[in-house]
């Protein structure tokens, strides 16, 4: 097992912060690849955070109505991949 960082994506050129919208997970969660984990707002853009594996959410860093500078870590999870 793997513990792997989902950190805040870039969603445009000139787009350097996001907020949460709303976590459509909680701590302790399976999530299969390519579900949604997290909805995203920008100034630009609306977009739902997939996960690139299927995962274990381990620990939400970040929660609602947060706002993050992209690269920033939104969660930890566990996942089987190396």
């Amino acid at each position: 097992m793997a513990i792997k960082k989902i950190t805040m994506p870039q969603l445009g050129e000139s787009v350097t912060e996001g907020t949460i919208n709303s976590w459509l997970v909680k701590e302790g969660d399976q999530v299969k690849k390519y579900d949604p984990i997290a909805d995203i707002m920008t100034d630009k853009v609306n977009a739902e955070v997939t996960s690139s594996y299927t995962v274990v959410i381990k620990e939400i860093v970040h929660t609602e109505g947060e706002t993050i500078e992209v690269g920033e870590i939104m969660c930890y999870i566990e996942t089987e991949e190396e």
